[in-house]
């Protein structure tokens, strides 16, 4: 789909039923300039954006997401609003680095963790 549309809609047909779906973000909710890198299995910044929204965001909170893979959830808590402490970890030390390179400097105070593997 072009990214100059004003429209976006999808049909998904199964026998006899039809599910509509129209889109309601524009490209700025679709491509975040936060995201340098992509992993495998990373959330898209609309999901994580839902996610935080479902997780009832106060100012000042700890935020906690303990599978970041590429951060996605943890940056859109950040945008969401002030914080005392985002928290992340993973097992992959890739996921890790390609993570911080993602964060920056920004939206501090901020602690990744390694898991350790069991």
């Amino acid at each position: 789909m072009e990214d100059d549309t004003n429209l976006e809609f999808w049909v998904q047909q199964v026998d006899k039923q039809a599910l509509v779906g129209l889109r309601l973000s524009d490209r700025t909710m679709r491509h975040r300039t936060y995201k340098i890198y992509h992993l495998p299995g990373s959330l898209r910044p609309t999901i994580a954006w839902a996610l935080v929204c479902l997780s009832s965001v106060e100012d000042g909170d700890t935020f906690l997401d303990p599978m970041f893979r590429a951060r996605t959830i943890l940056i859109e808590r950040a945008m969401a609003g002030r914080h005392k402490m985002l928290i992340e970890g993973d097992i992959s030390q890739d996921a890790i680095a390609q993570a911080r390179a993602n964060f920056g400097s920004r939206h501090k105070p901020w602690n990744i963790r390694e898991w350790a593997p069991h």
